[in-house]
C-alpha cells in the first residue's frame, strides 16, 4: 500500500476524474445495475443453502435418471455466477477492473463448500447420504459458472473499450 489513506483516496478521485465519460461511475438513481445482481445473488445463495441442508433429499424423477446431479450443478453454478457478476458490476460502477483475487477466493469457497456440504449430509443427516459424485457435479457447476463469468467479463470489457458501456 502506498501512502496514507487520504493520499490513496485523492489518487482514486484523480483517476475517476481523468476517465472518459463512458467510464465514469454512475450517479443516477436507476443506474446501479450491480444492486440487481446483488439481489439475485442473495436469492440464489438462499436457494443454494436450502437445497443442500433441508432434511429430506430431492425426490427422484423417473424420466431423468441423474436429475440430482443436474440440480447440484445448477445450485452451485448459479449463485457463484451471480456473485461474480455482482462483484464485477460493482467494481465497474466505481470505474475499476474486476479483481481476480475476488474471483479466485469466491470460487475456492464454493469448491470447498461442495466437499463440506456432502460431508455434513453424510455425517449429520439420517435421511441423506454424502455422495462423491455430487461433489463432482458441484464442481462442474462451479466450472461452468467460471466459464460463463469469463465470457460476460470479456464482453463487458469489449463494450467499455468500444465506448458502449
Amino acid at each position: 500500500m502506498r501512502g496514507s489513506p487520504r493520499e490513496r483516496r485523492s489518487s482514486r478521485l484523480r483517476r475517476v476524474r481523468a476517465m472518459p465519460a463512458h467510464r465514469q461511475p454512475s450517479t443516477r438513481l436507476g443506474e446501479p445495475r450491480w444492486l440487481l445482481w446483488l439481489i439475485g445473488s442473495i436469492v440464489a445463495t438462499g436457494v443454494h443453502l436450502w437445497a443442500l441442508y433441508r432434511p429430506a433429499g430431492p425426490s427422484a424423477v423417473p424420466w431423468l435418471p441423474d436429475a440430482d446431479k443436474l440440480g447440484h450443478a445448477i445450485v452451485f453454478g448459479l449463485p457463484l455466477l451471480l456473485i461474480l457478476l455482482t462483484g464485477a458490476s460493482r467494481r465497474r460502477a466505481l470505474g475499476r477492473r474486476p479483481a481476480t483475487r475476488f474471483v479466485v477466493i469466491t470460487s475456492a469457497l464454493f469448491a470447498g463448500h461442495a466437499v463440506l456440504s456432502e460431508w455434513i449430509q453424510h455425517r449429520f443427516y439420517s435421511e441423506r447420504a454424502g455422495d462423491p459424485y455430487d461433489v463432482l457435479a458441484d464442481w462442474t457447476g462451479c466450472t461452468l459458472a467460471l466459464l460463463g463469468y469469463a465470457l460476460v467479463d470479456r464482453r463487458w470489457t469489449a463494450d467499455v473499450e468500444a465506448g458502449q458501456a
